[in-house]
């Protein structure tokens, strides 16, 4: 009996696999949950992924503490407010000023050639602020010096900046195009699809973050 209630207990530990699955699962679904909840007024969109990535960057980096998400994710939401909301308002109007151009020169039928350089600047720009949030989430630094940093880690893997956009690119357009399991893509979104998207941006950059973090501590904690 007791053999048995050791290897019960060491299942459920959180050091078991069990105990990690479950912990990384806990850690996906309420991150998600909770970056849902902060950008339904959409203005607050970009602090709620900041926030996200502060809970999963901080997940990878303590694999073997408890994290607490309610608690990280205020953290880092109150850390990377206002940085936050300008890098999101102005992606907003970009997208904004491209989907104009595009849709006026396809109107227009005669400037066809000039969609491949909105194209290219558009690509360039979701790049970018792909690598921005989970920066943001990672380094306490004025904006302009975020902005280098983005550009530092998308410039250092050419491919990998590539793959940190279409984490989300791909897997938002394959659900706007097969709208006949639109209800299985909207449950999967509403549970661990954008903290899954925003998990593999992060597995993708951690170890280049983590040859700047000397310290265990992404964003040191405050009390509130």
């Amino acid at each position: 009996m007791k053999g048995f209630r050791d290897r019960l207990a060491y299942f459920l530990d959180n050091n078991s696999t069990f105990g990690r699955i479950t912990g990384t699962l806990w850690v996906l679904v309420a991150a998600n949950v909770l970056f849902l909840i902060f950008s339904m007024p959409v203005i607050t969109a970009g602090p709620a992924l900041a926030a996200m990535y502060h809970i999963l960057l901080k997940s990878m980096r303590h694999p073997d503490d408890i994290l607490r998400p309610f608690k990280e994710f205020w953290i880092g939401l109150k850390g990377n407010f206002k940085q936050a909301i300008i890098v999101w308002l102005g992606f907003l109007a970009f997208m904004a000023i491209a989907i104009f151009d595009i849709d006026y020169i396809q109107a227009s039928g005669n400037l066809g050639f000039m969609r491949w350089p909105i194209y290219l600047i558009t690509g360039m720009v979701l790049i970018l602020t792909s690598f921005l949030f989970p920066v943001m989430a990672a380094f306490e630094s004025p904006l302009p010096r975020l902005f280098q940093n983005a550009l530092y880690f998308a410039a250092r893997n050419p491919i990998r900046a590539v793959g940190c956009a279409a984490a989300y690119a791909l897997p938002l357009a394959l659900t706007y195009l097969d709208l006949q399991r639109l209800p299985l893509y909207a449950f999967i979104w509403s549970t661990v699809g954008f903290a899954v998207c925003a998990s593999l941006v992060s597995q993708m950059l951690i170890k280049d973050f983590n040859r700047f973090l000397p310290d265990p501590n992404i964003i040191e904690d405050e009390e509130d």
